[in-house]
């Protein structure tokens, strides 16, 4: 695999079109004061990434993302469904203190999206999210939000959320219904926090697909191109410090292997009349069955993807196709998920041996990617409850309700990755 991708990447100055995102200083960077945020500099998404010296991120996963999904429709969001406690103000200071410097606040908005054509916003609902962010701010920490489950397809068969790549494709009239919510409901989102500074991000989508996780075909990405321009339209419509605020941009699934889907030319960044203000997103949980599922506790395994060799030739190719040219890159969502107890074949005894597995993957592939300029942002979830039953190994970190780690294993985790991307220097000294 990692010879493929070289072997694609070899081809780019051949295919053209990338865009290219230079760290000039010509007349779209700007200057504005907000009482409530100090100043929007004008740097471009490179420069951002590199003089705040962004190197790791966490989820506050399983929390505003989480929903009501069992029963009829329709679907709500509700911040406790999941097991976890309301957000805190001391949460997200344990988060800074551990050492990460950027948190993601995943965000589902399903069932607070009022009816055509206004759909509007529930006021609550927006709210509650705007005190989560500004909790966020006042630890210090960068922010990323977005819209998560409102695309939730959990198989071909259960589909939770409305925004949806199957009955887009299903239907040119579904299709422009779903994508003038979409557009709403960011218009809405970007007004809201239109004040604020730099150090927010929003995020269109998270792991939009049609039940397969896979890595997507040239008509679903079509959807996906589609929705990312929609998004970077509806967010820059709104003036402001909307109009150079840094956004992320996902291709199908959000998989690692939108590089390749990029290079192909079925992926496409959207056109931004911001320029350089694109960050690239991407989730990476491999090999599956050990930083995912964790039906395996041995790392490196002879699964697939479960090389060194792979994971760096995988992210050779962000930083290659993207890194090099300017554009951050972010793996919005990453392990390895602790040994889980719930599996058929679990055994006990395994457990040390599982542990020194997960800081072993963490020294490398957390090195790998800040090697790379890839900022790794963990996907840590608070409780454990699945509520799609045990699809996944554990990936809580943090006991929420006392906002500290839940165990000296995951207070050691945490650490070694803190370690791996701290000691690893990454490569825009050249930029």
């Amino acid at each position: 695999m990692k010879t493929s991708v070289r072997l694609l990447f070899a081809a780019l100055a051949i295919l053209g079109g990338l865009q290219m995102a230079a760290c000039g200083t010509g007349a779209n960077r700007r200057q504005h004061q907000h009482p409530m945020d100090g100043e929007m500099s004008g740097r471009t998404a490179f420069e951002f990434f590199r003089d705040e010296r962004l190197t790791i991120g966490i989820n506050l996963g399983n929390t505003l993302d989480a929903f009501r999904g069992w029963g009829p429709p329709p679907y709500l969001a509700i911040e406790t469904v999941w097991g976890n406690p309301p957000a805190s103000q001391e949460m997200l200071q344990a988060i800074r203190a551990q050492g990460f410097n950027v948190v993601r606040i995943p965000v589902t908005w399903m069932g607070h999206i009022g009816d055509a054509p206004d759909h509007l916003i529930a006021e609550e609902r927006m709210e509650r999210v705007a005190t989560v962010v500004e909790y966020a701010r006042a630890a210090g920490l960068m922010v990323i939000i977005n819209m998560h489950h409102d695309g939730a397809t959990s198989s071909r068969t259960q589909e939770h959320g409305w925004l949806s790549i199957s009955r887009s494709l299903a239907s040119e009239e579904e299709h422009e219904q779903i994508s003038a919510k979409f557009e709403r409901a960011w218009e809405q989102i970007a007004m809201r926090f239109r004040d604020h500074g730099e150090w927010l991000m929003f995020q269109g989508f998270n792991e939009l697909h049609v039940g397969d996780w896979g890595t997507g075909n040239m008509l679903q990405y079509r959807i996906v191109n589609r929705w990312n321009q929609v998004f970077t339209d509806a967010v820059r419509r709104t003036g402001g410090n909307n109009t150079y605020r840094f956004l992320v941009i996902s291709g199908y699934n959000t998989s690692y292997r939108t590089v390749e889907a990029y290079v192909i030319g079925w992926f496409r960044l959207p056109d931004d009349p911001s320029p350089n203000r694109q960050i690239v997103n991407f989730h990476f949980y491999q090999p599956n069955d050990f930083a995912l599922m964790s039906l395996n506790h041995v790392w490196p395994n002879m699964g697939y993807g479960g090389s060194r060799e792979f994971i760096d030739g995988i992210f050779e190719g962000f930083r290659q196709a993207f890194v090099d040219r300017g554009i951050p890159v972010i793996i919005g969502e990453i392990g390895p998920a602790g040994y889980g107890r719930r599996h058929p074949g679990f055994n006990e005894a395994n457990m040390p041996a599982a542990h020194q597995n997960r800081l072993d993957y963490v020294a490398h592939v957390y090195a790998s990617a800040r090697r790379n300029g890839l900022v790794p942002i963990v996907w840590e979830n608070g409780g454990r409850f699945d509520p799609f039953g045990a699809s996944e190994g554990n990936f809580s970190l943090f006991d929420r309700f006392h906002a500290e780690p839940n165990s000296p294993e995951s207070a050691e985790l945490m650490q070694a990755m803190i370690r791996a991307v701290g000691r690893t220097a990454p490569p825009w000294g050249r930029r």
